[in-house]
């Protein structure tokens, strides 16, 4: 069967983690409505989702190429299961797709230690709240204002030393640049990674069915009130470490002094 409103780059989306969605959405509907018919035996039902260049399946991980097709080949020893199976794919594939539809994303990748993540989120998310709340107030249609202030942003660490890319610091650097300036859904926040020294990032994601103009006014205005807040962190947290230095010094200086 053709998955034709899947693209490669959503077939783990579309499976889910462990095979989660197509278990809850495919499989268990079909195994209900095959013990409603009160057969006996229980036959087999597998479903092998992947990309298709003409009849030969693409090996996971190749790359892909303009024509490639995702398809899903049901397999079941009964009649009945096949059919069930087709029906809930479909049923499905039209739900993913709709809920795909005009859906937009970005992903903000921001120079920040992620010991300071709670600063940056807040008391049960109230910083990063007003932040979203602040950037709302420059989409003048207020339908979408409406659609923009459901965002709740989701902030997470991002270590790309060691982690997803090479361990050599400039290699890292460069894969991760690559990684962001490639991806039309992602951009920094202030500035990008030095290959001269390891830094710890934050990714800010934020999703929304707004229509393209009023989301990306909302992403511009976003960029820049968390731009700013985190240069605010930042400078709090360098005051509070020369306080905490002076006063070490401090401490030292009594300890070694001589009265």
């Amino acid at each position: 069967m053709n998955l034709q409103n899947v693209s490669p780059s959503k077939i783990s989306l579309f499976i889910g983690r462990r095979g989660m969605n197509l278990n809850k959405q495919v499989k268990f509907p079909s195994w209900k409505m095959f013990e409603a018919l009160k057969k006996e035996g229980k036959p087999s039902l597998n479903l092998d989702i992947g990309v298709f260049r003409g009849d030969e399946k693409v090996q996971k991980g190749g790359e892909h190429q303009e024509g490639d097709e995702v398809r899903c080949i049901i397999t079941s020893d009964s009649e009945e299961m096949m059919k069930f199976a087709q029906h809930n794919l479909a049923k499905y594939h039209e739900k993913f797709s709709s809920r795909s539809e005009g859906g937009r994303k970005h992903t903000f990748y921001a120079s920040l230690q992620h010991d300071y993540i709670p600063h940056l989120i807040g008391r049960r998310g109230e910083t990063i709240r007003s932040l979203k709340e602040e950037a709302c107030e420059y989409v003048e249609d207020l339908q979408e204002k409406e659609k923009l202030m459901k965002v709740f942003p989701k902030c997470n660490q991002h270590t790309y030393i060691g982690g997803d890319f090479p361990e050599d610091l400039t290699e890292a650097t460069s894969a991760f640049l690559k990684l962001v300036n490639e991806d039309e859904n992602a951009s920094f926040i202030g500035w990008p990674p030095d290959d001269s020294k390891e830094e710890e990032f934050v990714t800010i994601t934020v999703s929304s069915f707004a229509k393209e103009e009023s989301f990306n006014d909302f992403i511009e205005s976003f960029r820049d009130a968390v731009h700013e807040k985190v240069g605010e962190i930042n400078t709090q947290q360098r005051r509070f470490e020369d306080e905490g230095q002076r006063f070490s010094d401090e401490m030292e200086t009594a300890l070694n002094a001589t009265y």
